[in-house]
């Protein structure tokens, strides 16, 4: 009996030892403060110019910047807020004072469904679900490297667009004979497929990745847009924004479709394009009907008979 309770208090002893140290080490263990950072968006000079919809959603994410893992990230976008023309949105993140952070943003139009932002370090571009000649495709991204809680308490950052925007325009005349021989409908609609086009992007380093694909846009109508070009006068084909790797370029082929689904679309090679991001590429021609050139040569009209009535 003795040996029953010496032995229950000497395990009780090593017990009441062993949670002593446990908590001596926890005491050691300093906690990390955390301290509220806000972070204000703003669109930078050249994509403010070309915003045409204040509808849109903020995406981010916070990676820590030690092992890039996910600290925070938002599920639903967060509704943007136009103040004194320029569209923003702010959020605050509850982050700790010791250690440093990276975030990318991405900012989109309200329900688009074509960009899989599950992964903003790798957006995937679903094009078959993208439809062409529409301005509510246009997203913006920007990045913060290295953020400290400690020491940045109030951070803006810049928004631009990833993307080229690309243009395919014929000329009025082209327009006026298609519409003549039948060939062109006020209802007609465009798309194009396009090959060399990146379908990821890296929204925290803004940069396209992946191998290069052939991609295909969903039909939309024309776009009711006119250009000028060194006096002449374009009509707008199709306008779509495309993801393209550096210093690559890109090869176009237009559809037209009729309102007649009998009828054939037409399809023609528009050419070659090489996309720069945040800015406009034009391919121009008379792509759908082209003039006829006749070379006539007349021989002997010198040494004619003279009797022969013209």
């Amino acid at each position: 009996m003795k040996k029953l309770l010496l032995g229950g208090m000497l395990c009780l002893a090593i017990s009441m030892l062993l949670a002593s140290c446990a908590s001596d080490e926890l005491a050691e263990v300093p906690t990390s403060e955390v301290k509220e950072v806000t972070l204000t968006t703003y669109f930078s000079v050249g994509s403010r110019a070309a915003v045409e919809n204040e509808n849109l959603e903020l995406f981010y994410a916070v990676y820590d910047a030690t092992d890039g893992s996910v600290v925070a990230k938002n599920a639903t976008g967060l509704q943007a807020v136009s103040t004194e023309g320029n569209i923003s949105v702010t959020l605050t993140l509850q982050l700790e004072q010791d250690k440093s952070y990276d975030v990318a943003f991405w900012a989109q139009s309200k329900g688009m469904d074509c960009y899989d932002l599950s992964d903003l370090k790798a957006i995937k571009l679903r094009y078959d679900r993208c439809r062409s000649n529409d301005p509510l495709r246009e997203a913006y991204y920007g990045s913060l490297f290295g953020l400290r809680a400690n020491s940045q308490t109030d951070v803006t950052v810049a928004l631009q667009s990833p993307f080229g925007k690309l243009e395919v325009l014929t000329t009025a005349q082209d327009i006026e004979a298609a519409t003549t021989i039948g060939m062109w409908e006020e209802t007609m609609q465009s798309s194009i497929t396009v090959s060399g086009v990146a379908d990821t992007f890296n929204a925290l380093y803004g940069t396209a990745e992946g191998q290069a694909v052939t991609a295909t846009l969903q039909a939309r109508d024309v776009p009711a847009t006119v250009r000028h070009i060194e006096g002449a006068e374009y009509r707008v084909l199709t306008s779509d924004y495309l993801l393209t790797h550096q210093r690559a370029t890109v090869d176009v082929k237009v559809t037209l479709s009729y309102s007649d689904i009998e009828k054939t679309p037409l399809v023609f090679t528009a050419g070659r394009a090489w996309l720069n991001r945040g800015e406009t590429t034009t391919l121009a021609d008379r792509y759908i009907t082209h003039p006829i050139e006749f070379d006539v040569t007349v021989n002997d009209w010198l040494v004619a008979d003279a009797d022969i009535n013209l």
